[in-house]
């Protein structure tokens, strides 16, 4: 029985199947880098955010702290002072009216509420904007404050394309400034903080860093991805403002430790004020800049 085979044939590839095919690898493989790339600096601002998160839970943290020695004390005098008058009725009472002075400013309906904030970059970068974030903090603790945190609400760009190569050209940033230390007490009684941040948002909100057109402008964008450029520069300049405020606050630590001289010259908030605006000026004249400043709606 012969059994017979057929003849075994090789199919050559041509050279241009070979370069064709080399060239869909490569643009694959640069496909799969920035896809790579876009996801490592999401992770980064994810992993930001959480340790502003896990900073800002240690703050409140340390403040119930607080609350709670502060309350257990005042229960302890109020035991005490019970205990005097039971064994001594004629005994006078504490004085009061220090601490009713104390507590005699009545906040608004809207003076624990965050200030919002509007800025279209225009030519900007992370580092420029980060610095007037700085300038506006610096402001409110020159008013006794606390310091400021920004927080990232979102943004916007226009409904038609701009024809133009800067990607942030026509975005608008959107920004929550909240203060660092409580305002209320856990009882809702005003804090003398409270005070300090109304004054605050009084005062700034009176400033000329506001822009009613860019107002209407944020109004009728509409919201940009959550990969889109602006939103990574909103989040990379909030980051260098905490990382200005955080150095600050070091180094504040160390003067009054007495690791560096004690004797600074602090300006007055009215000149802390002038230097946001100026900032504010030099960023609108160099990077066509614009800053708008509301009260949350």
């Amino acid at each position: 029985m012969n059994i017979q085979f057929d003849e075994m044939t090789t199919v050559e590839k041509k050279p241009e199947a070979v370069v064709l095919s080399r060239q869909e690898l490569l643009e694959l493989t640069r496909q799969l880098d920035h896809m790579g790339k876009r996801f490592e600096r999401f992770m980064s601002m994810q992993l930001q955010q959480l340790e502003i998160a896990i900073d800002d839970f240690d703050r409140e943290r340390e403040a119930w702290r607080r609350y709670c020695d502060r309350a257990e004390k005042k229960t302890e005098d109020r035991s005490q002072i019970a205990a005097n008058l039971t064994l001594d009725p004629y005994l006078e009472r504490p004085d009061v009216s220090s601490r009713q002075k104390k507590q005699s400013y009545v906040p608004s309906n809207d003076a624990t509420a965050p200030l919002r904030m509007l800025i279209h970059p225009g030519k900007a970068t992370a580092m420029q904007i980060g610095l007037l974030l700085f300038e506006i903090s610096k402001f409110n603790r020159e008013l006794k404050g606390g310091g400021v945190r920004f927080d990232v609400s979102g943004a916007r760009i226009p409904r038609k394309k701009l024809k133009s190569k800067n990607a942030n050209n026509g975005s608008i940033l959107s920004f929550e400034a909240f203060s660092y230390v409580p305002l209320l007490a856990y009882d809702g009684t005003p804090t003398q903080q409270l005070q300090s941040w109304d004054q605050f948002k009084s005062e700034i909100l009176l400033s000329s860093l506001t822009d009613q057109k860019l107002q209407k402008e944020f109004k009728k964008s509409i919201d940009a991805k959550r990969d889109h450029e602006s939103r990574e520069l909103a989040f990379e300049a909030t980051r260098r403002a905490e990382n200005a405020i955080s150095k600050c606050d070091i180094t504040q630590e160390r003067s009054t430790s007495g690791f560096f001289s004690s004797k600074k010259t602090k300006f007055p908030a009215s000149q802390q004020l002038q230097r946001v605006e100026d900032v504010a000026r030099y960023l609108k004249k160099e990077c066509a800049l614009r800053i708008h400043l509301a009260l949350v709606w």
